[in-house]
């Protein structure tokens, strides 16, 4: 049993959709640019903690929040395509 087997086909439907659409974003010009914007954003976060103080909590604290929205923000963008991908796939096996 998964999280789909009580799930109606309408609602499979629009997960599927809206992971379609979530992918298709992902792979334009400005998904592409906001993704690499996240990445580049954490690597140079990881850069500064690296060679922050490390009595400077507050700093710590910062560079830490900064990477890890950035991480999420593109974590749920995944999820979104997972998710969407697996109700395609749940709808094709109960056709």
């Amino acid at each position: 049993m998964n999280d789909y087997d009580f799930i109606t086909p309408e609602v499979l439907i629009a997960e599927a959709q809206v992971g379609q659409e979530a992918e298709d974003w992902l792979n334009s010009q400005i998904g592409q640019y906001i993704v690499g914007c996240a990445n580049q954003d954490i690597k140079d976060a990881l850069d500064q903690l690296k060679r922050v103080d490390p009595d400077d909590s507050k700093m710590i604290r910062d560079l830490q929040l900064r990477i890890s929205s950035r991480e999420l923000a593109v974590r749920w963008i995944m999820e979104i395509i997972d998710r969407g991908n697996d109700a395609f796939q749940q709808l094709n096996t109960e056709q």
